[in-house]
């Protein structure tokens, strides 16, 4: 059934919902006084919230960098304005 759905560009969650409907209404229609029950509607996913989240007055607004290799640290700081240039500089340091 997934095969026949995705070469139809369905769901095929959605598809056999709808053969299970089929089904369902075929045997009322019949006048089979045990239908089948229908499964449980899909659980709705939680919806995306937006979340504001405010900087702390004391935060504070430079990168910084602290590396240590054996007895050697190296401590780097760096304006948020300039971020892509601290990661090239780290990225060669690293090598």
């Amino acid at each position: 059934m997934a095969a026949v759905a995705m070469s139809r560009s369905l769901n095929a969650n959605l598809l056999r919902r709808w053969v299970v409907e089929a089904e369902h209404s075929a045997e009322v229609s019949r006048g089979n006084p045990q239908p089948k029950a229908l499964p449980p509607p899909p659980i709705e996913a939680p919806r995306f919230i937006p979340v504001v989240v405010e900087r702390p007055a004391n935060a504070d607004s430079r990168i910084r960098v602290e590396i240590r290799r054996g007895a050697t640290v190296v401590s780097v700081e760096w304006p948020p304005s300039t971020a892509r240039e601290c990661a090239e500089w780290l990225s060669g340091f690293l090598k």
